[in-house]
């Protein structure tokens, strides 16, 4: 079951802007990140359960290449970020 994931605007901001930092710093390199995100996030979307709990019902899942992390909680059919 693929599901549905909920951006929080502040995540979502963060996420462009390292895309926009890591553009300036090489051609192509935001694109490489945003390819990154892009894969964890099917990762989560197909099982989210497969990713570490960090506090409560928080999960990590890391970016490989890349020193970020996406936190989110399994909420049923949604994946979102937390509060």
């Amino acid at each position: 079951m693929t599901r549905t994931i909920v951006f929080r605007p502040e995540a979502d901001e963060e996420a462009r802007s390292a895309r926009r930092w890591y553009e300036e710093q090489r051609s192509g390199l935001g694109i490489e990140f945003n390819d990154a995100i892009d894969r964890v996030l099917d990762r989560i979307a197909s099982n989210p359960l497969s990713f570490p709990v960090i506090y409560n019902e928080t999960r990590r899942a890391v970016i490989r290449r890349f020193p970020y992390g996406v936190y989110f909680r399994n909420q049923g059919d949604t994946v979102g970020s937390p509060p």
